[in-house]
């Protein structure tokens, strides 16, 4: 009995053992593959670097080309996180004085990137801005406004010019958003002075004689923009074979009407009491008189002699 009792004992212990192992090797791993797809679009997007949409670009004078501009000047555009490059599209608006918005001058007066006319319809710069990459998704290039051609009279001021700037991929069809910036320069007051003729002769005078002030020098201002008080100034008649041979700057007389009599020339700039009115894009120049006299002091000794004459304007 005893020897029995210890065999069944150990047949369940090996049962068991048995069953316990089968549970265990029940258990196993599996793998399973997820495709996940996206298009990927194009996308370009039109930025300012540091988001700046004024710029201050300095200052120009009327009746001329400008071009002395400062660092604003150089307009710099960005594509931030798009995926194509893109050439430089622009067009303008005309200048306009921030005053008075009547006064304007065209757009055309505008240039860019040195010999580039800046035009009112969309134009392609030729400039490109490169496609961002993950590793480097903020691209620029620059446009630069070369010089400013301001007409004749425009009054001093502050003009702006609406310059607008948008990117475009011809492979793709593919254009950004447009980005706007208000370029803005002052127009200084000046005021310009030409004579003519240039050279005066009081043809052959015997000494002691006076001639009457009735010599016209005529006085214009082609294209300033400001009213201009007119100064002369004058140094002595010197024979031009002896320069030691001289008679006083006082001996020419000036005045702003024919007359018998003028004002004595000095060596000291001095106003004259003539002015040239401001112009103005309607009327771009000004003009006015002014005549000279001479009178030969007794005992000058014969020979040809030579004045300078020195015409400054103040405005």
């Amino acid at each position: 009995m005893t020897s029995t009792k210890a065999t069944a004992i150990a047949l369940i212990g090996l049962l068991l053992s048995t069953s316990m192992l089968y549970i265990a090797k029940g258990y196993t791993s599996s793998n399973q593959l997820i495709t996940a797809t996206a298009n990927v679009l194009t996308a370009i997007y039109a930025y300012f670097a540091n988001n700046q949409t004024n710029y201050y670009i300095g200052t120009a004078n009327p009746n001329a080309i400008n071009s002395n501009f400062n660092t604003n000047s150089i307009i710099t555009i960005q594509d931030r996180g798009g995926n194509v490059a893109g050439n430089i599209i622009i067009y303008g608006g005309n200048w306009i004085n921030q005053a008075n918005n009547a006064l304007q001058f065209g757009v055309s007066n505008t240039i860019y990137d040195s010999n580039k006319v800046l035009s009112s319809t969309p134009t392609d710069t030729g400039v490109i801005v490169p496609a961002p990459t993950i590793q480097s998704y903020i691209k620029s290039n620059t446009i630069t406004i070369s010089s400013v051609s301001v007409p004749p009279g425009y009054p001093a001021g502050n003009y702006t010019q609406q310059i607008t700037f948008y990117l475009k991929n011809y492979t793709y069809g593919t254009t950004s958003n447009q980005i706007t910036a208000n370029v803005i320069m002052y127009v200084n007051g000046v005021c310009y002075l030409y004579i003519y003729p240039n050279t005066i002769s009081f043809n052959s005078l015997a000494p002691g004689h006076y001639t009457p002030v009735n010599s016209l020098v005529s006085l214009y201002d082609n294209g300033g923009n400001t009213q201009a008080q007119i100064f002369i100034s004058g140094g002595n008649w010197i024979n031009q074979a002896n320069n030691a041979l001289q008679f006083g700057v006082s001996n020419t007389t000036y005045n702003s009407i024919v007359s018998s009599y003028g004002t004595p020339l000095t060596s000291t700039p001095t106003p004259t009491g003539i002015t040239l009115a401001a112009p103005s894009p309607t009327n771009p120049s000004t003009s006015n008189s002014i005549y000279f006299g001479l009178h030969i002091p007794y005992g000058t000794y014969p020979g040809y002699y030579k004045q300078q004459i020195y015409l400054y304007t103040s405005c």
